[in-house]
């Protein structure tokens, strides 16, 4: 039986009521229809499931009363950081939700010369602020107790001069070798370009940084395949898998 999780940002602890924020409040009275005596599950992002009882519900509030808590483990043994060029419309959303899913520490969206969203300051703070909800999202659905870190917007050139984080992968289907296991990896960084993919000058500014350019088989991929197809792999090569 599927058990609804619902993410609540504040402190958890075990025999509180708890009020929960406008929006989850919205969502579990109008949206799962649920009522007075449901069990419910809520998780901040500790490493916890917290078990409780819907207490009281009316138009404006949805409150719980926690009486358990389950320490669960889903974090993979890879610590893995994905930085993937920003994809158009909902496929931006496609690669947050299945990144979160397939158990990525972190997400730091990129804008490359071969980008081609065009957004402003302010709207590229909403697109943040939609994704950080579908991070969220997805964590509910997966069963993921820990939250996935998601990262300010970046220009690639700026977002390469910081130290790589363990091992760097940029994929290029210009590339010679696909992906080779190394050993005693338990840090990796995935460098994924947009629809249009890098310049030759941005592949070869990663190399120069530490990156391994690689590609993913004989077709070329389109962008929200690729990283969910690198991610997969790299979970059976170096996580949990």
């Amino acid at each position: 039986m599927r058990r609804t999780r619902i993410y609540h940002a504040d402190e958890i602890n075990i025999n509180v009521e708890i009020t929960l924020d406008a929006n989850a409040a919205q969502h579990v009275r109008d949206v799962l229809r649920m009522q007075v005596g449901n069990a419910i599950i809520l998780f901040n992002g500790d490493g916890c499931d917290y078990l409780g009882t819907i207490v009281r519900v009316s138009k404006k509030n949805v409150s719980v009363m926690l009486h358990a808590s389950e320490k669960r483990s889903t974090v993979s043994p890879l610590h893995l950081h994905l930085a993937q060029g920003i994809c158009r419309g909902e496929k931006m959303d496609f690669v947050v939700q299945k990144a979160t899913e397939l158990g990525v520490n972190e997400i730091t969206p990129l804008i490359s010369e071969y980008c081609n969203v065009k957004l402003s300051e302010e709207r590229l703070q909403k697109k943040v602020a939609h994704w950080r909800k579908v991070v969220v999202n997805a964590c509910e659905q997966c069963g993921r107790t820990d939250l996935l870190t998601l990262n300010p917007v970046m220009q690639i050139n700026q977002w390469l001069q910081r130290d790589l984080l363990g091992t760097g992968y940029i994929l290029d289907p210009g590339a010679t070798y696909g992906i080779i296991k190394k050993n005693n990896v338990s840090k990796l960084t995935l460098l994924i370009g947009p629809e249009g993919g890098f310049t030759n000058s941005e592949i070869q500014y990663a190399v120069d940084r530490g990156f391994y350019h690689c590609l993913l088989g004989p077709r070329v991929l389109r962008s929200e395949t690729a990283s969910l197809a690198a991610v997969s792999m790299l979970q059976h090569l170096y996580g949990d898998f």
